[in-house]
């Protein structure tokens, strides 16, 4: 549950360019490991990929050979969808999942008795995700501490706006909140406070990923609809070449007919093709790799040239 706090993945950070070792220690990672704790058990699995960049997006389905295509299946003129890309597509459904996300953890902000300066902050920070030319914003919010303020304003700029949807948050703003509690006299705790504020930086991003999913696996894309016809011909190819350099063990694949398999579910064809075609593709290469072992078995060690009839010596 702590994976996104561990050392690995931050020496990932930073050989990515993502985060540079002096401002992963910007991090409030202990908070952000109680966070992760707190999450359900889908969105603690679905974080450290997200943050990893190994999640099913275009470029992955590519690379893992689930896909011909690496676009993204909101915006086709996108040829390489990463995880980068999921929260700042120019889609118009992505801009207005991305809108009432936004607006509802203003929202949230407001309703946890959030410091004025750091819900003003935040919430035109987050602008950045979607519009890096923003830059960092001229926040001019009053503070009662204007200093604590403006560092946590700088420790944020390091951890960059992205990294606000994965949780990597300054420990300044806690340390800003608790004194703005004790200033209106509240006595809510600003560590819970923290805790939930990264939760919801957190489901941000995971809404803008189930937004994309449900266009994605929507029959009405192209996108869809392009990947289903992509499974078919792969289908029919398969049956075409028969159970040659098919295993037997995986044999009984066949014994239906391909308007029956063609039938199924599309993510039962895929699970089809996929094990077909990788089966297939391994006992290929043992094949040939036991061929090359008899040619070179069967090979003279030192060959000797023969001259044909009648030539001279």
């Amino acid at each position: 549950m702590e994976l996104v706090s561990l050392p690995t993945l931050r020496m990932y950070w930073s050989s990515k360019d993502r985060l540079s070792q002096q401002s992963i220690r910007e991090v409030d990672r202990l908070y952000l490991a109680r966070a992760m704790m707190a999450l359900p058990a889908n969105l603690q699995r679905w974080t450290p990929k997200h943050i990893s960049g190994m999640t099913g997006v275009g470029k992955f389905l590519a690379i893992w050979d689930h896909s011909a295509k690496s676009s993204c299946p909101r915006r086709s003129s996108c040829p390489v969808e990463d995880h980068l890309h999921v929260p700042c597509c120019s889609a118009p459904t992505a801009a207005a999942e991305w809108s009432k996300r936004h607006l509802a953890f203003w929202t949230w902000m407001q309703t946890q008795q959030t410091a004025p300066e750091i819900e003003t902050f935040l919430f035109e920070y987050l602008k950045t995700v979607r519009q890096p030319s923003l830059g960092v914003p001229t926040v001019r919010a009053w503070s009662h501490h204007p200093h604590l303020f403006q560092s946590a304003i700088s420790s944020q700029a390091k951890l960059g706006a992205q990294g606000l949807l994965e949780g990597l948050v300054s420990p300044n703003w806690r340390h800003l909140q608790v004194l703005h509690f004790s200033y209106i006299g509240s006595k809510k705790s600003a560590n819970l406070w923290a805790s939930r504020l990264i939760q919801q930086l957190i489901r941000i991003g995971h809404y803008m990923w189930k937004d994309r999913n449900r266009l994605a696996h929507s029959e009405d894309s192209s996108w869809y609809t392009a990947r289903k016809r992509e499974i078919d011909i792969g289908i029919r190819e398969q049956f075409a070449m028969g159970l040659m350099d098919i295993p037997p063990r995986l044999q009984y694949l066949f014994r239906d007919s391909h308007e029956t398999v063609l039938n199924k579910s599309l993510e039962d064809r895929q699970h089809w093709l996929r094990l077909v075609s990788r089966e297939r593709a391994i006992n290929r290469r043992s094949l040939a790799r036991q061929c090359q072992m008899i040619f070179d078995l069967a090979r003279p060690a030192n060959p000797t040239l023969t001259r044909p009839p009648g030539a001279s010596p």
